[in-house]
């Protein structure tokens, strides 16, 4: 048998999972839920490497749409040529609940019969469209005590800085560790979105072997760490810079509301920061305990002292303004976004 992982009980991560599928026992069936999407991918295409035949993907890969019972008339036909078949169904509705969903219902109750005798054929790998794995059903119980559900959750920052590092490197790069961090931050480790912004970032360097922390900036990678460096540029009193970067967002296609949104989060970022530096907590231990990179720890406790932690809920108030404003129609999204950043800026300026 393969390693056992142990997190939130038996169910294995599926970054865990990724990361040693090669030297697995893989198991006949494996049903994948999560908000990552990227990772569930790149979990199937792991499956699929491992189990079929190289020069037989065309024949033993079938990809099913929902829960019909063919899915598993297939799991028990021979595969072509050597090897076994991965059998995918899709949007599954395993996982779902209620007693009113007759569909969930008898998507489980042809699983629970095919775990009772799985084919050695196949490898059946169900994909399932929620987040998270309702421990009142049956069948996940059951799931859980075979070790195939598998939670397909959000990486830690220090796996996808490593997913992004590797990407870049499979594409004959070399990615700079703070320049990983930042868009790492940026994209909120979102995979998806971290591989996107690489890609920009690829294109932006060119010929170049080293992707640098100064390139990720000039080529605009990651909106998310903008919206950073919008921050920095309210709580240091900069006009000029503030409006360049809001105006490079918007260009984007960026929604004001977003913007709202992510400055507000930043905000709170800082007032944490404010809380825990008066605390004599250094940049290294926020990092820890905001679970954030450190050089983004460094530039929140820089941040916390520039606007000072009384400002803040004056600026809390400015972005709830600008949010009521944006929600009821009382001023275009545009303007009130626009309105809000040139108030920040100059809470900094009545403080000097």
């Amino acid at each position: 048998m393969g390693k056992r992982y142990e997190r939130d009980g038996r169910m294995p991560r599926a970054m865990e999972l990724l990361r040693s599928m090669e030297r697995q026992t893989v198991r006949p069936v494996y049903v994948l839920f999560g908000p990552e999407h990227r990772l569930r991918d790149a979990l199937i295409d792991a499956i699929c490497r491992v189990v079929v035949e190289p020069g037989w993907e065309e024949m033993n890969v079938v990809k099913f749409s929902g829960d019909p019972p063919e899915c598993y008339l297939m799991c028990r036909t021979p595969p072509f040529g050597r090897g076994r078949r991965v059998v995918l169904c899709m949007d599954s509705q395993v996982l779902g609940g209620g007693r009113k969903d007759t569909a969930a219902a008898q998507a489980q109750d042809l699983l629970l019969r095919y775990l009772a005798q799985p084919s050695p054929y196949s490898c059946l790998v169900i994909s399932c469209p929620v987040d998270r794995a309702d421990q009142r059903l049956r069948v996940v119980r059951l799931l859980e005590e075979a070790e195939t559900l598998v939670e397909c959750g959000m990486p830690s920052t220090t796996e996808a800085m490593k997913w992004a590092t590797e990407y870049a490197a499979g594409r004959g790069k070399r990615l700079a560790k703070d320049a990983a961090a930042y868009i790492v931050e940026g994209c909120q480790r979102r995979l998806g979105d971290v591989e996107q912004e690489l890609d920009k970032l690829m294109l932006y360097a060119g010929d170049t072997k080293q992707l640098t922390l100064q390139e990720a900036r000039a080529a605009g990678a990651a909106r998310g760490v903008q919206v950073f460096e919008l921050t920095d540029a309210v709580t240091a009193g900069n006009e000029g810079q503030a409006w360049s970067v809001l105006q490079k967002l918007l260009r984007q296609g960026e929604a004001p509301a977003m913007i709202v949104f992510m400055l507000a989060r930043q905000l709170r970022l800082l007032w944490q920061t404010a809380r825990l530096s008066a605390q004599g907590k250094r940049p290294a231990t926020v990092a820890g305990i905001l679970k954030v990179p450190v050089f983004v720890a460094g530039r929140l406790v820089e941040g916390a002292a520039t606007i000072g932690q009384a400002r803040l809920p004056a600026a809390f108030r400015i972005l709830l303004e600008a949010d009521v404003a944006i929600k009821t129609g009382q001023m275009h999204e545009r303007q009130a976004v626009e309105l809000a950043t040139l108030k920040l800026c100059r809470l900094r300026v009545q403080r000097q």
